[in-house]
């Protein structure tokens, strides 16, 4: 019975909430329902305006219990924080999830390409004829050049850069920059002017 009081509370909520993209409201609203079955079978809890940080401390040791992943818990809080800052007048709900037992979230590590996996990609577009792929992505890997400021190179940038040694990039935002050419990317611009 407690579930189903808090259920209809929060709908009540939910239809009147209008932070957020909806995306990320619909995913907030699927957490804050299963928090809301856990503090409805473990504390009784009639209204949503009561949850406290003891109750968010006892939900992250619960998901916890479950095994669950760091980054998995402080989503599923920050949808109780969420909803709970839907009502107005209510005290704040602490942000600090090192608090209620949280760890922080875990970095992924080096996530760059390893030389042997870039080099099974370029072999990859060459197999299947496509030169220009493996062109853009030589010239991302050496010079820093994001996908789409190799695509928009003419034939005229790649002169250029062949002559001077030094490639002009209009990126991200209008800014221009100048790069000096390593070995592979003049190999990579050389091939792609004969195109």
């Amino acid at each position: 019975m407690s579930y189903k009081t808090l259920a209809q509370q929060l709908e009540t909520i939910h239809r009147h909430a209008r932070q957020g993209s909806i995306g990320s409201r619909r995913r907030y609203k699927m957490a804050m329902l299963r928090f809301l079955r856990f503090v409805g079978g473990s504390f009784k809890l009639q209204k949503i305006g009561n949850v406290s940080n003891k109750h968010l401390a006892a939900y992250a040791r619960y998901l916890q219990s479950r095994g669950c992943k760091e980054t998995y818990i402080i989503t599923e809080l920050a949808a109780v924080r969420y909803y709970h800052d839907q009502i107005p007048g209510r005290y704040k709900l602490t942000t600090d999830n090192a608090a209620l037992g949280v760890g922080r979230r875990g970095r992924c590590g080096n996530r760059a390409w390893t030389d042997e996996e870039f080099q099974r990609l370029v072999a990859i577009a060459r197999i299947q004829s496509r030169e220009w792929v493996a062109d853009v992505l030589i010239l991302g890997r050496e010079m820093g050049n994001r996908i789409h400021e190799a695509v928009r190179l003419y034939r005229a940038d790649a002169e250029r850069a062949l002559n001077t040694g030094a490639l002009r990039i209009k990126g991200k935002g209008g800014k221009v920059r100048l790069v000096p050419l390593t070995p592979g990317a003049r190999d990579a611009l050389a091939r792609a002017k004969n195109r």
